[in-house]
């Protein structure tokens, strides 16, 4: 937002407001009363009502009569289209890492980062992958997922401290995989992915667990663009021999693309 003092002659207030009435709709938050995107957006129930008004005309919300409640259309998907067909490094990257996890027979993934978090820009599942596996544009905090954490490593060690340090300490993951979310041990790790250059940990789940690996994509100038990543089976693989098997292949990708 601008500073109140020194208001924006460009920025419309009112657009800004039914883009946080279509982000108020989350994996939690599917289907919401005007009262409660009201109270999600903390704006007032009259702008609320004009706003879904206009998106449910346009096609975005549907309204359910019975209910009075709201929920995201199919033409969500025309904004997640419309980006994927123009981020060049998805362009590149999707064929290899097609080719990769068919090689492999593994799951392969990309994840960029978007400020403190990572968003799953790529996924390639193999096999029996969950199914929140499948869904393009996850959004998870970077500190609690390898992908994240190779990308943080790029930063200065002040620069991690204060976002490992400004995590909410919020963790949608516990829903799936449990992992690691004691503060020192993620900036310890995060260490460690800077200094060998990929990030390994082990998140645990109610009947099995996963062992998961990620590999920065770096630009000419050394800068990261993204992170590849695989989840595997520890009843299937070890660290061991991830590292020796997968890791080369990953790195060779990330190289290439």
């Amino acid at each position: 937002m601008t500073d109140s003092k020194r208001p924006d002659p460009l920025f419309i207030n009112s657009l800004e407001k039914g883009l946080r009435v279509m982000r108020a709709f989350t994996p939690e938050s599917t289907e919401m009363t005007l009262g409660e995107i009201a109270l999600k957006t903390e704006l007032s129930k009259s702008s609320v009502q004009r706003l879904c008004h206009t998106l449910h005309e346009l096609g975005y919300l549907q309204k359910e009569e019975k209910s009075k409640s709201f929920r995201p259309t199919l033409k969500y998907l025309d904004f997640s289209w419309s980006y994927l067909h123009s981020d060049q490094l998805v362009r590149l990257a999707t064929p290899r890492l097609i080719d990769l996890g068919r090689k492999l027979k593994i799951t392969v993934n990309l994840a960029e980062l978007d400020g403190t978090d990572i968003v799953f820009t790529i996924r390639n599942p193999y096999n029996q992958a969950p199914y929140y596996s499948t869904f393009l544009g996850r959004r998870v905090p970077a500190v609690l997922t390898t992908p994240g954490r190779v990308l943080l490593s790029f930063k200065t060690d002040d620069e991690v401290r204060a976002i490992v340090d400004s995590w909410d300490g919020t963790n949608p993951l516990f829903l799936t995989y449990k992992v690691i979310d004691d503060r020192d041990k993620i900036f310890e790790e995060i260490l460690l992915a800077r200094k060998q250059g990929y990030c390994i940990s082990e998140s645990q789940g109610a009947s099995s667990s996963l062992i998961n690996i990620a590999v920065p994509v770096i630009d000419g100038r050394g800068n990261p663009l993204a992170a590849i990543q695989s989840p595997m089976a520890a009843s299937e693989w070890d660290r061991e021999r991830i590292v020796r098997e997968v890791l080369p292949h990953l790195v060779e990708a990330a190289n290439s693309i």
